[in-house]
């Protein structure tokens, strides 16, 4: 009996952990560079993105994190008026930096 009262919390856990991020319009235009990529376009500015970092108690994988933080900042960086962006850092609590471009 005490097993059945988990399977709903299970599954609240499972579909929040799906949450997507949405892409804004233009968005798919952002490119990701590297830093030497960089080097030959204008700073914008920064932006921080954020997701979180844990479902309930369970942390989240790394991938699925990193992928939904690129879809924030390059929706971001559209906001700015960039078409690039660069990570500026790794991911530490579900956040991370990253540098904003615009690349002729």
């Amino acid at each position: 009996m005490n097993k059945l009262k988990f399977v709903p919390i299970l599954a609240v856990l499972t579909v929040a952990s799906c949450a997507t991020v949405k892409p804004t319009p233009g968005s798919e235009n952002v490119k990701l560079l590297t830093t030497e990529e960089a080097s030959q376009c204008e700073r914008l500015g920064t932006a921080s993105a954020q997701v979180l970092d844990k479902v309930g108690f369970l942390p989240r994988g790394e991938a699925p994190m990193a992928d939904e933080l690129l879809v924030l900042a390059k929706n971001e960086a559209i906001k700015m008026g960039g078409n690039a962006l660069a990570t500026a850092s790794e991911i530490i609590d579900g956040t991370r930096e990253y540098i904003i471009y615009n690349c002729q």
